[in-house]
């Protein structure tokens, strides 16, 4: 099977780039979708996380007024030898769909859902190895209710979509969690002159009609998964809705969906690397080529699924990087294992972590 690595699908243009000194409501103008992210950067040009949506306004409230470096949230490390099966569990762990690429703590680019579906069109290895699994049960809201009842339902339900249905129902629409928060996020109609309708009035009594889309990608129940992704690409679209023939929702696929899949066809006997290591630590390209340098030497003797290694800095009293910490966990069907080295030398500190490893596996 083909491994498409984060190099292969860089964006190096066109990317949402801010200055830390802008406004959340600045920032949060410039996207449509709660997984969506802005850059954002210093006067230096250095990069210093990401504003996104699900967590500014899902996950916390900050105030529109907020400066960008005060709600930054810091997004998982991506370099470009990352593979494109853990860009996609970064992606829906982290529940962002546009993430940084940075090589010696150096901004190259960003990986983004839509370059990820278009590389499984393309790549027929992933396409035949893709199963898409959805949620057992759809859930459907009807067109009557409020903005209220949607939201309470995608908070009860843990959804962030709703496919909309009549009585009969038939599909007639879609809200997202997305659409709700513009909701909310829009200015309230002001008084007229001795009006009784103003800015207090709530909107929670609203139609969800009056902010839900009534164009949904839909397509026939049981369509194939490449189908469902070339709608995806080709209508800019977060999820499509499978219908029977009297048009009524029978299942939803989102693009959460492929990316769990797309992270699950890991490839039998590639080893799931994973580094946690702090910004200061600017050997990251280094480290992930020993560690799997070690893991293939590694895989022709024991069955490892996965090695985990966290980096911890000690600085001196000046700020100066003082020794390196490595500590390592490894993973097999049936034992965990784990070791640890400090040494002023990264590289030695490395070697010294991987080598205590092996002698636990030699023992094994």
């Amino acid at each position: 099977m083909s491994t498409i690595k984060a190099a292969d699908i860089l964006k190096t243009d066109n990317i949402l780039r801010v200055d830390s000194s802008a406004t959340l409501k600045e920032a949060l103008a410039l996207l449509t979708r709660s997984h969506d992210a802005v850059f954002v950067f210093d006067k230096t040009n250095k990069f210093l996380g990401i504003i996104s949506p699900y967590y500014v306004i899902f996950k916390s409230k900050f105030p529109p007024d907020t400066k960008l470096g005060n709600c930054l949230y810091v997004p998982p490390k991506i370099t470009p030898d990352t593979t494109i099966w853990d860009i996609a569990k970064l992606m829906v762990e982290s529940k962002v769909y546009y993430l940084p690429v940075l090589e010696n703590n150096v901004f190259k680019g960003i990986v983004t859902l839509n370059r990820i579906l278009k590389a499984l069109l393309t790549t027929k290895s992933l396409r035949e190895a893709l199963e898409i699994k959805t949620p057992d049960r759809l859930i459907t809201i009807k067109e009557r209710a409020t903005l209220s009842d949607a939201y309470q339902v995608m908070k009860d339900k843990q959804v962030s979509r709703l496919p909309l249905v009549n009585e009969t129902g038939r599909l007639v629409g879609i809200v997202t969690r997305f659409d709700i928060q513009q909701a909310f996020a829009k200015p309230q109609q002001k008084p007229r002159w001795l009006s009784r309708i103003g800015d207090k009035e709530s909107k929670t009594h609203h139609p969800i009609t009056k902010y839900s889309k009534k164009l949904a990608a839909t397509l026939p129940y049981q369509t194939t998964g490449r189908a469902i992704v070339e709608k995806m690409v080709q209508e800019n679209v977060g999820s499509v809705i499978l219908i029977n023939a009297d048009y009524k929702p029978v299942d939803i696929v989102s693009s959460h969906d492929i990316l769990k899949a797309i992270s699950s066809i890991r490839p039998k006997g590639e080893l799931n690397v994973t580094i946690d290591a702090p910004d200061l630590f600017v050997h990251h390209s280094q480290l992930t080529m020993l560690l799997n340098q070690y893991m293939k030497k590694f895989s022709k003797r024991y069955t490892i699924r996965s090695l985990g290694c966290h980096v911890k800095l000690q600085k001196n009293a000046a700020g100066d990087i003082r020794q390196y910490t490595f500590q390592l966990t490894a993973q097999n069907t049936n034992q965990n294992f784990m070791s640890k080295d400090t040494n002023f030398d990264w590289k030695k500190g490395a070697r010294g972590a991987l080598e205590k490893l092996e002698h636990q596996l030699r023992k094994s």
